[in-house]
């Protein structure tokens, strides 16, 4: 059933489900990693009796992903002022010295714009979507801690150093601010507090890697609680010594009853599956890995001696190969030589030649790929000496890769933890008293330890704070010292369950808000600007318009409004991407080539002048990967498909003769043609295009005085410019070695074929070669153009690592100076991406290339010249697109949209 679009919604569509919007959506949608921190947070919810209903807008449509703010102009400025104001306050505060003027301050500026802007906020996301209350929230810390970023650069050392304190007591602020907002909105709307209360009221963003946490990460925490990072890591192994030993056994067990058929598989068995490894576990692990390493190399060694057997034998039919044909040789030769004429003992040279060199290729392949077989056969047996071998070091190394320091690592930490709590349960404190003289002489070490692993070289203040933090562990009494490991094991239960999860599930969930524009304080570096700018494109490709984007206003719509060019229908996008994998055929003409032979009158000259520009072409199609099919001399047919270069290579062999001539003979029976599409198919055709332009334009600078030795009829004049003479020559002398190059796409065999002819040669066949070569005739013949149609493009647009509109290339490359001028041009830009071209201009910048709608071509509409059949008149037109993505005119007739290629302005010579 065909669906009826118009050509700018197709190029949308091709755009949208590109390799390079693939890409950018899951590096900045982060869908699939926002899936997994979703169901870490539900989880977590839940455990704590906490409904997670109010993390929807994180998975709108069934998806993770993140949730976008766009601010309004002059947002981050306000908000800035506010935040600067707040934190003289708490700075003053932490210090222990309070500033009532700085307080005073603030509440008459809260008072007078700032608390009724935050409570319009809030109570407009809301009263649109009760269920965007916690979104917001986030939203709106975040916005606020951005703007403390400033900020903190312009504080002392000794402010810096008390960094955590001062946050904390900013936020507590910030929830006094917005509770009764909160409150107001819950009673009038019905959503739950509980998440609010027990989760993002206690969490704030920490400068760590929720994905990766580590104990450095959590000093302020730790403190608090009498703990030190030190202390943690060394309360792993005591902790968790038989979950550790349970695991140490599991590996051991897998690697004594599993068959494996690659060293790999070992591996994979071990890498990095323990937080530490004992001694003792680390010689059995290595005992029961070289025994198995062993067995595998034995299995292999044998397959090896008998794939050696095997290709001995095929080298030996090789050489009785060799000797048979000599054998031939000699005997035709000896035979024929007197009785036939030369030209009859010629032809049977070659007939047994080329059977010959046929028998020889496939031999010699055969052996290339026992010879490929047997590497990959030593490979696997040195892999396997090296694990039967391995040095103890480098085991250990592997067994804990993936862990690093797992007693400084808070998710093991977590991990572990939860294992042991199903297990103890309300038994800790009998496990605590079974342990108290380690638990002691743990506390004794950490008060003597000189310098905690997170200090710096000269920082004493760490190590002071470290003490005072542990003395919460300690009670002097009658001279004596007591220490309370009951507190030690109290005060880890409560850092892991109460604070260390909590944190790191509110750091997961605010790494999926994002405000937009970015903050930005000068002129981004180069390598930020092509991230800004993929972000704009991820953007503009219908994130704004889906339901995760929300624009952050106190008044009015915070969704935005829809656009009017939407992207394409499902089916459309379904027959589009059809063509993501395609061959293409080229088809060149060389422009004048009748008019140079009309005037030349010398077959001999006109050979010779043509093989110099045929040749260059020659060489830059089979460059770039391609199947030069024939060559007439003024033109050529070639096409590129995934085993293009390879199909050649067995089909043609070339040889150069002793006086420099290029030669190719044919070495293929037909039997090996199979044409198989190509990702990059587009990609190679469109390169070697924009090659051969640039050769043909190359060859006319080069040869340009050679005119007038080819050429000695032409009237011409001579001008001089910087010393040179040049020959002015009338139009159609120019035209000559232009080149019309026309590109086609398909699929093989319904659009395509290669295959031997009537003669025994290579030819193509098909539609494509017939639509190739009429686009190879378009425009205007005194210059070289390169037109594809749509498939061509669209296999291009969908596998390219990167492109944009023509306009939205040369807006952004347009010169902006500071934050300012960038941030209005990330929203002009984002405007304009959205905007569906009226003529289908795109840049790519890989390949150096620039497309343009250029028309269209009418295959079959009936009373009309095969030349008139293509219309070179760009408008967006509606056809309809079939599930086999053919596009047909209303009256049925099928159209190819035309597109004009140029190297881009970088790539021109």
């Amino acid at each position: 059933m065909a669906e009826r679009t118009r050509i700018s919604e197709l190029e949308r569509c091709a755009g949208s489900s590109s390799r390079y919007l693939g890409r950018i959506d899951e590096s900045w949608g982060r869908r699939s990693q926002c899936r997994e921190q979703l169901g870490q947070l539900r989880e977590f919810l839940r455990e704590r009796g906490i409904d997670p209903g109010l993390l929807a807008p994180f998975s709108k449509g069934g998806e993770g992903g993140v949730v976008y703010f766009e601010l309004p102009l002059g947002a981050r400025e306000f908000h800035s002022q506010a935040t600067h104001l707040l934190l003289d306050c708490c700075r003053q505060e932490v210090l222990g010295q309070p500033d009532e003027k700085l307080w005073d301050k603030w509440r008459e500026f809260g008072q007078n714009l700032y608390y009724g802007t935050v409570e319009d906020l809030y109570l407009n996301f809301c009263t649109q979507a009760p269920g965007l209350a916690l979104a917001f929230e986030l939203g709106y810390r975040k916005l606020m801690a951005e703007s403390s970023a400033a900020w903190w650069e312009g504080q002392t050392a000794r402010v810096k150093a008390r960094r955590p304190e001062i946050t904390q007591r900013f936020l507590l602020e910030l929830n006094g601010l917005i509770r009764p907002f909160r409150q107001a909105a819950a009673q009038k709307h019905g959503f739950d507090l509980k998440v609010f209360e027990r989760f993002s009221d206690l969490g704030w963003e920490m400068d760590m890697d929720p994905a990766r946490p580590r104990a450095v990460d959590f000093v302020c925490q730790l403190r608090e609680k009498g703990l030190t990072p030190w202390l943690l890591g060394e309360l792993f192994p005591l902790l968790y010594q038989e979950q550790i030993k349970s695991q140490e056994e599991i590996i051991w067990e897998t690697l004594k009853s599993s068959s494996f058929s690659k060293p790999e598989e070992m591996t994979a068995v071990i890498g990095g599956r323990l937080p530490r490894v004992s001694e003792q576990a680390l010689r059995e692990i290595q005992k029961m890995l070289a025994k198995r390493a062993g067995e595998l190399e034995a299995r292999v060694s044998q397959e090896l001696a008998e794939l050696q057997k095997f290709s001995a034998r095929v080298k030996k039919q090789t050489q009785e190969l060799i000797s048979q044909n000599n054998g031939e040789m000699t005997r035709v030769v000896e035979t024929r030589l007197y009785s036939e004429n030369l030209a009859n003992l010629t032809a049977r040279i070659t007939d047994t030649q080329i059977q010959f060199q046929r028998g020889l290729t496939g031999q010699l392949w055969y052996l290339q790929d026992l010879d490929r077989k047997e590497r990959n056969l030593q490979g696997v047996i040195e892999r396997c000496q090296y694990l039967a071998r391995i040095p103890p070091a480098e085991l250990q190394a592997m067994l804990t890769s993936k862990s690093g320091d797992q007693g400084t690592d808070i998710l093991e930490h977590i991990a572990q933890y939860k294992l042991l709590q199903k297990k103890l349960g309300q038994g800790w404190d009998q496990w605590t008293k079974a342990r108290g003289k380690q638990l002691a002489d743990l506390i004794k070490a950490a008060l003597e330890q000189p310098q905690p692993k997170e200090a710096k070289a000269g920082a004493e203040g760490h190590r002071e704070a470290d003490r005072r933090s542990l003395n919460l562990l300690v009670e002097e009494t009658g001279g004596k010292r007591a220490y309370h490991v009951e507190r030690l094991t109290a005060a880890y239960r409560s850092f892991i369950s109460d604070q260390a999860e909590l944190l790191i599930n509110y750091g997961r969930l605010a790494g999926m808000i994002r405000l937009w524009p970015p903050p930005l304080t000068r002129t981004p570096p180069v390598l930020r600007q092509q991230e800004m700018f993929d972000e704009v494109r991820f953007l503009s490709d219908g994130y704004r318009q889906g339901e995760s984007y929300f624009l952050f206003s106190a008044q009015g719509p915070i969704l935005p409004r829809k656009s009017g060019a939407g992207m394409a229908p499902a089916d459309p996008a379904k027959a589009v991407r059809k063509h993501a994998r395609t061959a293409t055929v080229l088809v060149y003409d060389i422009r004048g080539s009748s008019f140079m032979s009309a005037k030349l009158r010398n077959a001999e000259k006109e050979r010779e002048v043509k093989n110099k520009l045929g040749y260059l072409v020659a060489q830059a199609i089979r460059q770039h990967g391609g199947f030069l099919v024939k060559d007439t001399g003024d033109g050529g047919v070639a096409w590129f498909g995934e085993n293009a270069g390879e199909l050649y290579d067995k089909c043609y062999k070339e040889v150069t003769t002793g006086k420099g001539l290029r030669l190719r003979h044919s070495i293929g029976s037909g039997a090996e043609v199979t044409m198989l599409p190509s990702a990059e198919s587009a990609a190679q055709a469109l390169s070697c295009s924009a090659s051969m332009l640039r050769l043909a334009e190359t060859f006319i600078q080069d040869n340009f005085n050679s005119y007038r030795e080819w050429f000695r009829e032409a009237k011409e004049r001579e001008i001089l410019y910087e010393g040179m003479s040049y020959a002015v020559l009338p139009p159609e002398f120019k035209a000559l070695f232009r080149i019309g190059i026309g590109v086609a796409s398909g699929q093989p065999g319904r659009d395509l074929t290669l295959s031997l002819n009537a003669l025994g040669d290579m030819d193509l066949c098909g539609t494509l070669v017939n639509d190739a070569s009429l686009l190879a005739g378009g425009r205007d013949p005194s210059h070289s153009t390169i037109l594809a149609d749509h498939a061509t493009c669209f296999n291009l647009m969908l596998n390219s690592e990167r492109f944009s509109s023509s306009y939205l290339h040369q807006f952004w490359e347009a010169k902006a100076e500071g934050p300012d001028a960038w941030e209005t041009k990330l929203r002009e830009s984002a405007a304009l991406a959205e905007t569906v071209l009226p003529d289908g201009s795109y840049h790519f910048p890989g390949p150096g290339l620039a497309i343009r709608r250029a028309g269209y071509h009418y295959s079959g509409r009936s009373g009309i010249s095969k030349e008139h059949s293509l219309e070179l008149e760009p408008e967006d037109q509606c056809l309809d697109i079939h599930e086999d993505a053919r596009l047909v005119a209303g009256d049925n007739c099928e159209v190819r949209v035309v597109y004009e290629v140029q190297p881009s302005e970088a790539e021109k010579p």
